[in-house]
């Protein structure tokens, strides 16, 4: 049971966790964040394998366009596609119940991953 001053929650195994970890691998080199910032399709990978160890994150969160404010203009979809699609070819097949996010605010690339995770869920 997970209590505080303001309530209780009764837990169980079936439960899931209140508190969850989200991986940020950012893919463009133009992000703010300089942690998780790779444009190296293989150390993005190495980073989302130790991330994906026990303990460290529940799910991943993969951007393939900076949001960083001091960036003008947006990634062209073909630009952010070619960051993003080497890494989730890798990965998919290598960890297939991980649970991850695509940081995007372009409708095509959301169908293109749905093509390529071809069935898998994203949250």
């Amino acid at each position: 049971m997970v209590r505080s001053a303001l309530y209780s929650v009764p837990m169980s195994e079936t439960a899931p966790p209140l508190i969850q970890l989200v991986g940020i691998v950012n893919l463009s080199e133009q992000s703010f964040n300089q942690l998780g910032r790779f444009s190296e399709p293989s150390a993005a990978v190495d980073y989302i394998g130790k991330l994906l160890s026990p303990g460290v994150a529940d799910k991943i969160d993969i951007g393939g366009e900076a949001t960083n404010p001091n960036v003008s203009g947006e990634a062209a979809v073909d630009d952010e596609w070619g960051r993003l699609e080497p890494i989730l070819r890798q990965v998919l097949p290598d960890y297939p119940d991980f649970s991850f996010s695509i940081d995007t605010r372009h409708p095509e690339i959301i169908s293109r991953v749905v093509e390529v995770a071809r069935g898998k869920l994203f949250y």
